[in-house]
């Protein structure tokens, strides 16, 4: 049973998902720019305290 006005069930779904899937990829992006950032800081930390001795 399909309703026109309401759309495809099955396409709401597969739309539902492609979103979540968009979400999922852009946090997992973020979470790597932070490790990166942080990891960066870290090494330059390191990198002064090398210097400073």
């Amino acid at each position: 049973m399909r309703w026109p006005w309401k759309g495809d069930p099955a396409e709401r779904e597969r739309q539902r998902a492609a979103q979540r899937d968009k979400q999922q990829r852009q946090a997992d992006e973020q979470a790597r720019q932070q490790d990166a950032q942080r990891e960066r800081q870290a090494r330059q930390e390191r990198g002064q305290n090398e210097r400073e001795r």
